[in-house]
């Protein structure tokens, strides 16, 4: 796990802390992130020399998911850990669990995998299955234990409920809430177990879009159901949610009510005191082909929708896919500043 010792190298601007029980840890302002490519051995070949030129270039921050493209991403992760010269302290580690994930490819017959593999032994309740999304407690603590093989670490600094909003397209607000405080509650006995360290919510949506609409979260609520669960202070320490020069509305739109107050779910993460992790800098690699006016920095387009999201204030660490080394050295050219 990282630690606030091994990180303390990280100094300057271009890093962050993120508060843990045992002091502050140092992340970088600019993590990877794992979503895109194929699920195939070249990829994560790409990927393994990517994080290891990451790791080299300052970046301690990765981002993954057990769904990444079939498992492989997580591997990578691993093998680039094993790979670089870097200590496991010094990097902090963050995945995700609750979309079914495939195991490297998808299978002939996605159903009938996902029946056998986690429906009929009692994993994954279908009454709580929504788009193959799944906050099931007993589903979430295999897939910690799974991502921890996958990784091929002990322990994991940041492990994320994914994309809980896709249940309200089912489920009443009261049911989401339930299902919630149930993961929160595996999550939590995960933590005491020292298999994660802390844990968040990481959303494409929820956060950002307004109250009327169906797929919105209150971050307040999901705060107080955390606080429930742990039945204190809980170890819920951080959000994710989409932020660059096309998708503002996270820091632009106040969607957010915190202590009888509207604000922006940047606003509301730092009033909860949640950190604040953001993906899809460059949109999917959109972002890196044209630069967008207003948000000239003297880089590159990708360069300048990487500075954009990450000197916002608020942001905690801007994350960006980068699969090849080429990538690397160009988007993380901010932590040699």
């Amino acid at each position: 796990m990282a630690t606030p010792e091994a990180t303390a190298k990280f100094d300057g601007p271009s890093y962050r802390d993120f508060e843990t029980p045992d002091g502050d840890v140092r992340l970088s302002s600019v993590g990877i992130g794992t979503y895109l490519g194929d699920a195939d051995d070249e990829t994560d070949a790409a990927y393994v020399d990517a994080l290891v030129k990451a790791f080299e270039t300052g970046c301690n921050v990765i981002d993954t998911a057990i769904n990444y493209r079939h498992q492989r991403s997580e591997r990578a992760v691993g093998e680039a850990l094993r790979s670089a010269d870097v200590e496991r302290d010094e990097v902090f580690v963050a995945t995700k669990g609750g979309y079914i994930p495939f195991d490297g490819d998808v299978p002939e017959n996605p159903s009938e995998y996902i029946r056998e593999e986690y429906v009929e032994n009692g994993l994954v309740p279908p009454n709580e299955t929504v788009q193959a999304n799944c906050m099931a407690p007993e589903f979430l603590r295999s897939q910690v234990r799974k991502s921890l093989e996958n990784l091929g670490i002990d322990s994991i600094d940041l492990y994320y409920v994914h994309n809980p909003e896709k249940h309200l397209r089912e489920a009443s607000s009261e049911q989401l809430e339930g299902r919630l405080r149930r993961a929160f509650e595996a999550l939590e006995d995960e933590v005491e177990a020292g298999r994660i360290g802390a844990y968040g919510v990481a959303t494409w949506n929820g956060f950002r879009v307004p109250s009327v609409r169906d797929d919105h979260l209150s971050m307040e609520r999901v705060v107080e159901t955390a606080r429930h669960a742990a039945g204190g202070d809980p170890a819920l320490s951080a959000v994710q949610m989409p932020y660059n020069t096309s998708m503002k509305s996270a820091v632009t739109v106040e969607t957010q009510t915190v202590y009888g107050e509207r604000m922006s779910a940047m606003e509301a993460a730092d009033e909860l005191g949640l950190y604040a992790f953001t993906s899809a800098s460059l949109m999917q690699g959109t972002l890196a082909e044209k630069r967008i006016e207003g948000a000239e920095y003297g880089g590159t387009p990708a360069q300048d929708a990487i500075e954009f999201a990450r000197t916002t204030d608020g942001v905690g660490t801007a994350l960006v896919g980068a699969s090849s080394v080429e990538h690397v050295e160009e988007n993380l050219a901010a932590l040699n500043e």
